[in-house]
């Protein structure tokens, strides 16, 4: 069998960080009290923290994006490092990709020492080639092409690509842009479940 690329997504897919992330934007706006939408949490999913930051801003937040992104990031590096597991069966089904000498790499819109400090502890960042952000190819995981560079940069075709991700946003760029795509169920994308289902390739981890 060729050898495959297998891109996973962190959040939600890798480790149970959802619950976090669900109200990490609200919380951090409301520690300033700045006003926003009951639905700032959702709007900013696919945001790289930068691109979050400049959205604070424009809500009316007196800070850097610098700033910003440092009181965010020292808060859930923290919550990565200590306390968030892995997903059931994420552990198992990376020793076995790396055991069958498959290429493993992570994309995450979250900072990768963030993925370094929760992987040690778990003790399965022997198992990946690569940890990427998505800030490393300036772009997000909203559009197909993110997913050709990354693939292309390592050396790989789409269709020669596995993307695995929780969220309906990126199973679709990825299919778009040629890969395979596996859903991995997470409760905070409950609501896109059914799309997701019509959308993607095969099932890793179904609703409980």
């Amino acid at each position: 069998m060729d050898n495959k690329l297998h891109i996973f997504d962190m959040d939600g897919t890798i480790l149970d960080s959802m619950p976090m992330w669900a109200t990490i934007a609200s919380d951090y706006l409301e520690s300033y009290d700045i006003p926003h939408d009951d639905d700032v949490n959702k709007l900013i999913e696919a945001y790289t923290l930068e691109n979050a930051a400049k959205y604070f801003i424009e809500l009316g937040l007196d800070k850097t994006v610098g700033e910003i992104i440092k009181e965010i990031y020292d808060f859930s590096f923290n919550k990565y490092k200590n306390e968030i597991p892995a997903k059931p069966g994420m552990t198992e089904l990376l020793k076995k990709l790396h055991e069958n000498d498959e290429t493993i790499i992570l994309l995450s819109a979250s900072p990768v020492p963030c993925a370094e400090a929760a992987f040690k502890r778990l003790n399965i960042l022997e198992y990946f080639d690569k940890l990427f952000s998505c800030q490393d190819f300036e772009t997000d995981k909203t559009v197909p092409e993110t997913f050709v560079n990354v693939a292309s940069s390592l050396g790989f075709k789409p269709e020669n690509t596995i993307v695995y991700e929780d969220a309906l946003y990126s199973i679709l760029s990825a299919k778009k842009a040629g890969c395979k795509t596996v859903a991995i169920y997470d409760d905070f994308a409950k609501n896109e479940w059914d799309e997701i289902l019509k959308n993607t390739d095969e099932i890793l981890i179904k609703p409980s």
